[in-house]
């Protein structure tokens, strides 16, 4: 090698996020950039010479260690193993990048690059529906402009067998593989992978944080047929190289067909089935977006769960967390055909990485809810997204069988004649879509003793359910029969768990001496000590997982708060 310096290539994908990346890199003080950011040597121009090569590096070199090379037909036009020799040949020592991209979003992006970039004559009147519907088979023979084009995007498209090839020419210190995805939702944490990979200190630079155009999805272009077309040849491809080169398999969600009918952040569903789609939660993003709930907040939620229950250990107090599935999550079956499903749940992501770990004192409702929703009454309210009685009770035997607990005997409930109601997704419609709600009594002995300031104001105003007269709502419940199971619990939950005694919380009161509930999927640490109870119960729906909590909660401070601010009470 002519060349002293170390050779750092980006091998592709072409419209995978090399220019952003080879841009970042580029801004480390010991990368030196060459003439262009694309040079081609080692697949178009190698008959040129090395000379011809380190020409593009003619800057000053004093202070750089690497010079850098981006060219995607590296990994894009490889068939064999010549284009990998031919780096090593230059640079045994080579350090390799490959950056993808979800192929069936990648494969509409090169069309549209042929189309604007390129000005091919055949390609630029034509849509990507039009385009991609053509034979994908029939493509192979190149016959015509479109098919050579076609099959040229496919191949690009297809990631496995290069990514084999490289994997058997480098050593694993030499080549590194990334998603477009990482380095846009993650960039500071990718660039420091990057940095360490190249054996460089870490050097932050502004533009990390910039948003690139190549990191645009193009799938919304393609209706569902293509869609499913292209998804069906690329995506078994996909999933080998992302298992192979072990990077998260994050396919770009497809957009909602122009059928689906939305209206108000509400999903119409099957036989009448309304789920919440968006709202400040967005909950249809969990399910078309892998990134959404990234790993680095599986991680957080399991070292957070993994925090309360070893403080609460050392203070003689046995902790238990319940996350609710949503119902999306429940009743995909009735969800529209179109709204394509493709990333897991977060309570499926957690669980799948920390099950063993969480099991014994977290828990998942879904696999239980899955075996029994075709033999029970319904787990949700068709037009609500809260869970019925159904739901609730199984939840609340899950619990207590975790607990070791069995359920008193005296227990009894009955089911009151159904009213016709406006629940809260039927009512987010015009005209409104009601559903016969029927309610069980099952309280025969909890008496509630205390209610906060915050739930005092909601009881005198109808019980007011707007979002600032929610969180620090709290009660407290007291049960006088003797055969009730003689312990204190503390509940820290949402409106899946309540201050009303028709959800969670009702049966836990009606079940154990003392009963406390506060609206919050935070701990508040001093009032657990004030209370010392036997267990603290924390519970959380699945949409608001998104959101880490940090423990910091006052229920004291924070209600004066929101009385102060909203009310104007002193």
């Amino acid at each position: 090698m002519k060349n002293k310096l170390k050779t750092l290539i980006i091998a592709g994908t072409m419209k995978g996020g090399t220019t952003a990346l080879y841009d970042f890199i580029a801004t480390h003080s010991e990368v030196l950039r060459g003439s262009k950011k694309e040079i081609h040597y080692f697949s178009l121009y190698n008959h040129l010479g090395d000379e011809w090569y380190l020409s593009h590096f003619d800057e000053n070199k004093e202070g750089k260690k690497y010079i850098i090379d981006a060219s995607p037909t590296y990994f894009d036009l490889v068939s064999s193993n010549m284009i990998p020799n031919l780096i090593k040949r230059y640079d045994k020592d080579a350090k390799v990048i490959i950056i993808t991209r979800d192929p069936v979003s990648r494969s509409v992006s090169h069309l549209k690059h042929l189309q604007k970039v390129n000005k091919i004559k055949e390609l630029v009147n034509l849509s990507p529906n039009d385009f991609f519907a053509n034979d994908f088979t029939k493509s192979i023979t190149r016959t015509s402009n479109i098919d050579y084009h076609l099959n040229q995007i496919l191949f690009f498209s297809s990631y496995y067998r290069k990514s084999l090839i490289y994997k058997n020419e480098f050593s694993k210190d030499q080549l590194l593989f990334l998603s477009n995805d990482e380095l846009k939702e993650k960039p500071d944490e990718t660039m420091r992978k990057v940095f360490l990979f190249m054996g460089l200190e870490y050097e932050k630079n502004e533009i990390f944080n910039e948003i690139r155009h190549s990191n645009k999805s193009d799938i919304g272009d393609l209706n569902e047929g293509v869609y499913e077309k292209l998804a069906t040849l690329l995506y078994p491809d996909y999933d080998s190289f992302c298992h192979s080169v072990k990077i998260e398999n994050i396919r770009t969600p497809y957009t909602l067909s122009k059928d689906l009918y939305l209206e108000n952040d509400v999903m119409i569903g099957k036989d009448g089935w309304l789920f919440l789609h968006g709202g400040s939660n967005e909950v249809f993003r969990y399910y078309t977006e892998s990134s959404f709930f990234s790993e680095d907040k599986v991680e957080k939620w399991n070292d957070l769960l993994h925090q309360r229950r070893s403080k609460l250990k050392k203070m003689d107090i046995e902790y238990m967390h319940v996350f609710v599935p949503d119902k999306i999550s429940v009743y995909p079956e009735y969800v529209h055909p179109s709204f394509k499903i493709l990333s897991k749940s977060p309570i499926n992501k957690l669980f799948s990485k920390y099950n063993e770990e969480l099991n014994s004192f977290v828990l998942d409702p879904l696999p239980y809810f899955n075996s029994i929703k075709e033999k029970t009454k319904p787990l949700f309210w068709k037009t609500d997204s809260h869970w019925t009685f159904s739901g609730v009770f199984s939840t609340f035997q899950l619990i207590l069988s975790k607990l070791n607990i069995e359920i008193p005997k005296y227990y009894t409930q009955k089911s009151l004649e159904g009213k016709e109601l406006i629940l809260d997704l039927g009512s987010k419609l015009s005209p409104v879509q009601k559903e016969i709600y029927v309610t069980v009594d099952f309280i025969n002995n909890a008496k509630r003793v205390y209610a906060n300031e915050l739930v005092q104001y909601k009881e005198k105003n109808e019980n007011i359910d707007i979002s600032p007269f929610h969180v620090g709502s709290n009660v407290i419940f007291k049960n006088d029969n003797p055969d009730t199971i003689q312990k204190t619990v503390v509940i820290f939950g949402d409106s899946f768990s309540e201050y009303r005694l028709h959800q969670l919380t009702g049966l836990f009161a009606e079940t154990f001496k003392e009963v406390h509930f506060v609206w919050s999927t935070s701990l508040d640490y001093n009032y657990i000590v004030d209370v010392n109870p036997d267990i603290v119960l924390s519970e959380i729906a699945e949409r608001f997982m998104n959101t880490i909590v940090n423990d910091n909660f006052d229920l004291e401070s924070y209600v004066s708060k929101v009385l102060k601010d909203n009310l104007e009470v002193k």
